[in-house]
């Protein structure tokens, strides 16, 4: 065993001490260093060769030296296999930190007693436990600001914070939320169930989701939802933005309204297909309901001679998200024959979707007349 490729200065499994991430340091009775991991050598910013056979002592402050030693000298006595001890050790860089060590007592191969010690940096541990305060003052500051509703949940749904605004909307307090799982409040999340969605996400990416929202009183409201994770510790935690869009349905209605009673023709394309006509577009094609060309290909619709051109058109609208201004004129192959119409489109976002707004100005007599 002590000519094991894993034993180093006589210590077993040197190799499996080196994966660890805590510092960690083997001392012989006499407190001289008979190994050191990698994590403590950078730790430190020594090299093994400056460590090995030198004495511990000499990186601990005189006046922790005492201390240090009757606590590890303890060990040896009976019942004295473990103990912790703070203490505070110099860098090579001259710089002191608070540690606490967990020292444990054992014998080497080779039948010399050693004290493992397992060190921990205070200095470290307070660090990062005042940036996680400064992080969470900043973050309830902004949660509680927030105008959207803000939740926080686990891999089981648990919910684990909510801001103000999320209280409000949905009618909880915050104490009730808290003792709720995400899909009390969720309607297309099923209790017990783990989205896919929520398996695939990675720090740094952020889904889009349109859902509805469940409030105490029963009634319901459409959101849309970013959502997006993030690791703390080893824990991975969900975040959702929620915003409420009830007051845009009502004012989608309005306008729908609107647009039903235009008497130019209007439709909506999506992907390059129809995705919506008003009652003027459906008589512009011949058609007597929408549903007999939703879905389609806005291009079919269009003589053959013009198709190369709205397919430009189309990429502008919906990838570019250019608005297509000048009025063209263009021959349409409509259910009755052919028509003529002049079109312009703006960039418009339907049912969660890239397309264009397109308005129509049917000149099919005027063509007639000019024949």
């Amino acid at each position: 065993m002590g000519n094991s490729e894993d034993t180093h200065n006589g210590i077993d499994n040197a190799v499996f001490f080196d994966m660890l991430d805590a510092p960690v340091v083997f001392l012989g009775r006499d407190f001289t260093v008979r190994f050191a991991n990698k994590a403590f050598l950078e730790k430190t910013g020594y090299a093994s060769e400056e460590l090995a056979g030198s004495s511990f002592e000499a990186l601990l402050p005189a006046g922790d030296r005492s201390g240090f030693r009757q606590t590890i000298g303890r060990l040896g006595q009976p019942g004295g296999l473990t103990a912790d001890v703070d203490h505070e050790l110099t860098h090579k860089n001259g710089r002191s930190e608070k540690y606490r060590s967990s020292a444990a007592a054992g014998t080497l191969p080779d039948g010399q007693p050693v004290v493992m010690l397992r060190l921990e940096c205070v200095t470290d541990m307070l660090r990062e436990k005042n940036n996680l305060e400064i992080l969470r003052a900043l973050y309830i500051a902004v949660a509680e600001q927030a105008s959207e509703a803000f939740f926080m949940h686990d891999i089981t749904g648990r919910i684990l914070d909510v801001n103000r605004c999320a209280c409000e909307k949905l009618g909880y307090t915050r104490e009730e939320l808290l003792s709720m799982s995400i899909s009390d409040v969720d309607t297309h999340l099923r209790a017990g169930e783990t989205p896919e969605e929520w398996l695939q996400i990675k720090p740094g990416e952020t889904y889009v989701f349109h859902g509805r929202h469940r409030r105490r009183d029963g009634t319901e409201i459409p959101v849309d939802i970013n959502f997006g994770c993030t690791v703390i510790g080893k824990e991975k935690l969900f975040l959702g933005l929620v915003t409420d869009l009830t007051n845009l349905r009502k004012a989608e209605r309005k306008y729908k309204t609107i647009v039903e009673a235009a008497p130019e023709p209007i439709f909506i394309q999506t992907d390059g297909n129809f995705a919506y006509l008003n009652p003027a577009a459906c008589a512009f094609f011949g058609i007597s309901s929408p549903e007999q060309l939703v879905g389609t290909p806005v291009c079919d619709s269009f003589a053959p001679e013009y198709r190369p051109v709205i397919q430009e058109r189309i990429r502008r609208l919906n990838e570019d998200r250019q608005p297509v201004r000048d009025f063209q004129e263009y021959r349409f192959t409509g259910k009755n024959g052919d028509v003529w119409g002049e079109t312009t489109g703006v960039p418009f976002e339907y049912e969660g979707k890239n397309g264009a707004l397109v308005f129509l100005r049917d000149v099919t007599q005027r063509k007639q007349a000019e024949a």
